[in-house]
């Protein structure tokens, strides 16, 4: 259905994250997680409801115990 990569802090160099962030090629989807930053689709409902589900599958990588 969606492919939301989400990639998360905890797991990456922060301050790669950080840089990403500046440099506008990955954005924040909340704390600790973060996504390769995307253009508009020009409907912004449509937009929303991508980075909501980005929300939701950061939540869960989150929740989810590293193996």
């Amino acid at each position: 259905m969606n492919d939301t990569e989400i990639v998360l802090a905890r797991e990456h160099d922060r301050d790669a994250l950080r840089r990403a962030v500046r440099d506008r090629t990955m954005e924040k989807i909340r704390r600790g997680a973060y996504r390769a930053r995307r253009d508009t689709t020009g409907d912004r409902h449509q937009d929303a409801r991508e980075r909501a589900v980005a929300r939701v599958v950061a939540v869960s990588s989150q929740l989810t115990m590293p193996s």
